[in-house]
């Protein structure tokens, strides 16, 4: 493995490490704030994502990767900072907003610095499928910590995560980028190209998985283990934490299992098994099935973005095109990720999490058959032929 791809490693897995992430909304809970309140705060993270998922492309045009990843972190250090100076609400929108600028600047971005410094394909898959993986243990570990040190110091766990920042803010900036080719506006309009509907379908699929997994996972999972089940502290990241592992798990193999029983249905499993874990929330309230509900879950979620990078990433576009069309993506998940949080965050209190889950279970099954049929019936098509994954 190159130096370079060392330090990308260094990078995207410190860069995950977020110590606040388990206890956000138990931090927020021990303001005082009302439910909806915290799920708006929340939901604001993903409304900047939805506004700025473009901003990483505009700026590529004029700075290397690696000073946009940069300045990414730095200004997600900032809104941790801003989270933890005040307790005022507008406060701790501005330290939403930034942390949510900061995640949009870098996130897509590492992914086509990636592809820019592992040229060949088979090398840049298992390296994004790896370094995916290695997110996850990062994500997990710190979590657990990040929970535990949450009894001793509120504060403790978001400086901790601002550290994490510092640090790959510096793996990044020593990372060896190729000179970029330089285009002019006019090329870069004539870059612009039509999505392919396997494109479209991909774009879809994480969008929409991930966000609902996402939006249960961040928003109403703590909500139902902290504020209805009661959950001690001391192991509340531990109990989240099985998300993450099994989420682990399901990123390291997924796409070596789509490479052998094809991604399509590597990717109907996955959303199969988001279903069945909300509809075990939905049903019962026996905490037992609640933990074994948010395992399926961390599984259905785990490959979601290893997989859908593999193939969108394989598509012959420039470094430009890539990161639009994976600004896009994000921008997608923004915006469903923000509804969901937002409704769910007005919804919860009024028609209970049980019901809650059972909705969000009928929607999202509704939504993901509308692009499955979309990609089956363009994939019969002759010229759709050519689209097909290897």
């Amino acid at each position: 493995m190159s130096l370079n791809a060392r330090l990308f490693y260094v990078y995207r897995i410190v860069s995950r490490m977020y110590f606040h992430l388990s206890v956000l909304f138990v931090y927020f809970f021990t303001l005082d704030l009302p439910v909806w309140e915290i799920e708006l705060l929340l939901g604001v993270y993903a409304i900047v994502l939805l506004l700025t998922s473009k901003l990483n492309a505009v700026m590529l045009a004029r700075l290397p990767h690696k000073y946009v990843i940069a300045l990414g972190e730095l200004i997600k250090a900032g809104g941790l900072v801003a989270l933890i100076a005040n307790e005022h609400i507008g406060i701790l929108i501005v330290g939403q907003v930034l942390s949510g600028l900061g995640y949009s600047l870098a996130q897509g971005t590492d992914s086509s610095l990636l592809r820019a410094i592992v040229t060949d394909p088979q090398a840049y898959k298992k390296a994004e499928s790896g370094s995916s993986s290695y997110t996850f243990a990062s994500f997990l570990l710190s979590g657990v910590v990040g929970s535990i040190i949450f009894n001793y110091s509120h504060e403790y766990a978001f400086w901790c995560s601002i550290a994490a920042n510092a640090i790959a803010i510096t793996a990044v900036l020593f990372i060896r980028e190729p000179a970029p080719t330089r285009t002019s506006p006019s090329a870069a309009q004539a870059e612009k190209t039509n999505e392919t509907s396997t494109q479209k379908f991909w774009k879809l699929y994480y969008a929409v998985t991930r966000a609902f997994a996402m939006a249960t996972f961040v928003g109403f999972l703590p909500y139902y283990f902290f504020v209805n089940v009661h959950v001690d502290l001391k192991v509340f990241g531990l109990v989240l934490s099985l998300f993450t592992l099994l989420g682990f798990i399901a990123a390291r193999f997924i796409v070596r299992a789509g490479t052998r029983y094809g991604f399509i249905r590597i990717a109907t499993i996955s959303t199969l098994l988001c279903v069945a874990s909300l509809v075990l929330f939905g049903i019962s309230s026996y905490l037992v099935l609640g933990i074994a509900a948010l395992a399926v879950l961390g599984l259905a979620s785990g490959g979601v973005r290893p997989l859908t990078l593999s193939n969108l990433n394989m598509s012959d576009m420039t470094p430009m095109q890539r990161t639009a069309l994976l600004s896009s993506m994000e921008r997608s998940f923004g915006l469903w990720n923000a509804l969901l949080l937002i409704a769910g965050g007005f919804a919860i209190e009024s028609i209970g999490f049980q019901w809650l889950m059972l909705i969000l279970a009928v929607i999202y099954v509704v939504l993901v058959a509308g692009g499955y049929r979309l990609y089956l019936a363009r994939s019969s098509m002759p010229a759709a032929a050519a689209e097909q994954m290897q």
